[in-house]
């Protein structure tokens, strides 16, 4: 099953294709514009990041959030994979 997901959040790309989870994001910094700097020590740089994803997972159900520079994401599992209860009947 061939499966795409693409979500942009400002300079932050997820993409999720064929079990296959792909971060990528670009860091900038800013300043104010009354201040010139003469010297940098942070510049700025790419991240780029991929998992491969297992197929217990439901791709289709994916939830992003970015909160002060966290990103967290939740996949869940399929419904086949869950845990569930088996009731046993004593005879």
């Amino acid at each position: 099953m061939e499966y795409f997901q693409r979500l942009i959040l400002g300079l932050l790309l997820i993409v999720l294709k064929y079990m296959r989870l792909l971060l990528e994001a670009k860091a900038r910094f800013e300043n104010p514009s009354e201040i010139k700097s003469l010297y940098a020590e942070f510049q700025p740089t790419n991240f780029k990041r991929s998992f491969t994803l297992n197929d217990e997972l439901d791709t289709e159900h994916v939830e992003a959030k970015l909160s002060h520079g966290i990103l967290e994401l939740k996949i869940a599992k399929k419904e086949l994979i869950k845990p569930r209860k088996v009731e046993v009947k004593v005879a």
